[in-house]
């Protein structure tokens, strides 16, 4: 027995011994660590950089705060600009997608503009661009009011990954009400129909033309439905009637998915079509508006017409003798 207990003893200290090796080695590290992590807490702000994110940031609020202001307003003033994408969205209308590089922060833009004049513009900034330009606010006040006055910050959550942004919206709604109106006059007018707030959201993504998303089922590197197909539907089990207001809407890819459901809905005899709902699907497939699409990692543009030419949709148009010439 005192040969056991000794074994156990001398087991115990060769443990505590790891231990307190252990200890001592982690403590030596840190200490190695320890200057490199204070000069990155402490490394001096590159004052150039903040200087341009300062005089960035203070003169496209002054832009975008300016009612009437045209696309070439914004291509003038707007300095280290990059454009995109300018996209065609029928009836006079485009949807802009640019984003100006500063010192430390990217301000990403979305525009809306009819007949050259923009009537929506969306400022956003993210990750540790935000804490930036808080820093840009705690040195100037009239950087806080903007801030405080205008923008919001909020949360989004792709790949499961929470994120934040500040984001900035304005729209002119005199411009904006010119562009629905042309809208309108080609396609319909929208029914009054009341919105539960549960799909407020989705029914903004497919029906507002600010919203840039692809037609598709499993896209991109995860192989996730986008957004416009999880909006259409979540209408479609829930108010499948705010889809005719979608396919007299704002939005090319909206009105896509509408027609789409429509169709689908009607074969299943779960919505009834009227002739007016036919003469607009009719129309909205003769749209000579390019149609953003997504198959996988493949993303291409497509003409509505020539998406529903394809086996899997033309079935869905004999029903009511729609023929795609």
């Amino acid at each position: 027995m005192v040969g056991i207990s000794r074994f156990v003893a001398i087991k115990s200290e060769s443990k505590d011994n790891m231990n307190r090796y252990s200890m001592i080695k982690l403590f030596l590290l840190a200490i190695l660590l320890l200057p490199t992590l204070l000069s990155a807490q402490n490394d001096p702000l590159n004052e150039d950089w903040l200087q341009k994110d300062k005089a960035n940031f203070l003169n496209i609020m002054e832009l975008v705060l300016s009612e009437n202001s045209s696309i070439d307003d914004y291509k003038k003033k707007i300095e280290n600009l990059n454009i995109r994408n300018n996209q065609d969205i029928g009836f006079g209308a485009k949807r802009h997608d640019w984003v100006q590089y500063g010192g430390y922060i990217s301000t990403w833009i979305t525009l809306c503009s009819y007949k050259d004049t923009v009537f929506y513009c969306k400022l956003f900034v993210t990750s540790n661009d935000i804490e930036k330009l808080e820093i840009l606010a705690q040195r100037d006040s009239s950087i806080l009011m903007l801030l405080s006055r205008f923008w919001n910050k909020r949360n989004f959550n792709p790949a499961g990954e929470l994120n934040a942004s500040l984001e900035f919206e304005y729209t002119n709604k005199e411009v904006y009400f010119r562009f629905k109106e042309s809208v309108k006059n080609e396609l319909g007018e929208l029914e009054n129909i009341s919105v539960d707030s549960g799909l407020a959201e989705d029914y903004q993504i497919l029906l507002f033309p600010s919203e840039n998303y692809d037609f598709g089922y499993a896209c991109y590197y995860a192989g996730n439905p986008p957004y416009g197909r999880i909006a259409i539907e979540n209408i479609k089990e829930t108010n499948p009637y705010l889809i005719k207001n979608i396919l007299r809407g704002y939005n090319p890819e909206g009105r896509i998915y509408a027609l789409e459901a429509l169709l689908q809905l009607a074969q299943e005899e779960q919505l009834k079509l009227t002739s007016e709902d036919i003469e607009t699907i009719k129309k909205v497939l003769t749209l000579d508006i390019p149609i953003g699409r997504c198959e996988g990692c493949m993303v291409s543009s497509i003409l509505a017409k020539d998406l529903f030419s394809e086996k899997g949709y033309s079935s869905l148009l004999k029903k009511y003798d729609i023929v795609l010439e």
